[in-house]
């Protein structure tokens, strides 16, 4: 783990015990912002969920906030490379957003109700989304 750690955040190697790096760690993963979309089918009630390709979970498009860039403009990136939704053709403004908080995971996610039943979706990135369900 704490390789890992080290590998992708070359700004722990300062660092020469395991548990600072562990805790720095955990500090920086609650300032991260993942921005996400519900979509829920107004016709059916039906709400899409993408299947983790690593860990088999069911959640909400998602993913981490990008520097410079918008909670919105995360959320409408996140949709498309994920199941190549472009949700921006469409004149909507998202009902609210519903901000989440778990462990070290911060989120916040825009509730769109609409006709999303029939849209085509296509699975973009097969190693980070295996599969999704309506």
């Amino acid at each position: 783990m704490v390789k890992h750690l080290l590998l992708h955040h070359p700004e722990l190697r300062i660092i020469t015990d395991a548990e600072s790096a562990y805790n720095t760690y955990e500090k920086a993963m609650k300032k991260i912002l993942r921005c996400g979309a519900i979509l829920v089918d107004k016709s059916s009630y039906e709400i899409l969920l993408v299947q983790s390709a690593q860990s088999g979970h069911f959640s909400f498009p998602r993913g981490k906030v990008n520097k410079n860039e918008t909670a919105l403009d995360c959320m409408y990136r996140e949709l498309e490379e994920e199941v190549g939704l472009d949700l921006r053709n469409y004149t909507m403004d998202p009902l609210g957003v519903l901000k989440t908080s778990s462990g070290n995971t911060n989120s916040c996610f825009f509730v769109f109700l609409g006709e999303f039943k029939q849209l085509k979706l296509t699975i973009c990135i097969p190693t980070e989304i295996s599969s999704y369900i309506r």
